[in-house]
């Protein structure tokens, strides 16, 4: 859904069911949104060490070196 709607508020309205629907200027950029959040979920997931669905601090700076390897600026974690 974050996909969808990430894709829409990039594309233009052409009528007024166009917030409805994907249109064929806007399918690329979801394809490119749903790639990237599901990145972002499997990265989360490798972090969340538990398995709870939430990251505690100790995780957060555990995964440090993984975070560097993925151009997350790690110099200040705790900022």
């Amino acid at each position: 859904m974050r996909a969808f709607n990430a894709a829409k508020a990039k594309g233009k309205s052409k009528n007024e069911y166009s917030d409805d629907y994907i249109e064929k200027g806007e399918y690329r950029i979801l394809l490119k949104y749903i790639r990237m959040y599901y990145e972002y979920w499997v990265a989360f997931d490798l972090i969340d060490l538990d398995g709870d669905k939430r990251l505690t601090f100790k995780e957060f700076k555990c995964a440090s070196p993984q975070l560097t390897n993925w151009g997350v600026d790690m110099s200040n974690p705790e900022a």
